[in-house]
């Protein structure tokens, strides 16, 4: 991931009666990635780099992770290295943005 390219939406933290706080918000954001695809040893052929974006439509304090919104874009780079960058980029998107997005939920209740 290179670049947060955009931010928008709403966050807030309430307190109930008794002291427990909560967070509510309700966002949306687009992550700029860039990737590189080497070839074989044998091969004449450069590197092919990848650029893309991964837009998470809605991160919503009423939904569950499953529920999160995203979409993942690839441009800029030969049609079998975008698919084959754009898969992993789904499938990192579990390993890598939701633990972020789980702190973010954390450490918005410890605030």
């Amino acid at each position: 991931m290179t670049e947060l390219s955009k931010f928008e939406g709403d966050s807030s933290v309430s307190t109930r009666k008794g002291g427990k706080k909560f967070g509510c918000f309700d966002l949306s954001f687009t992550v700029k990635w860039r990737g590189v695809v080497g070839v074989a040893a044998d091969s004449t052929e450069d590197e092919d780099e990848v650029k893309g974006e991964i837009v998470v439509k809605e991160f919503c304090s009423t939904n569950d992770e499953d529920e999160y919104d995203f979409a993942v874009s690839a441009k800029d780079g030969k049609s079998e290295s975008k698919a084959l960058l754009k898969s992993r980029v789904e499938k990192s998107v579990e390993a890598i943005l939701l633990p972020k997005l789980r702190q973010f939920c954390e450490e918005l209740k410890e605030m």
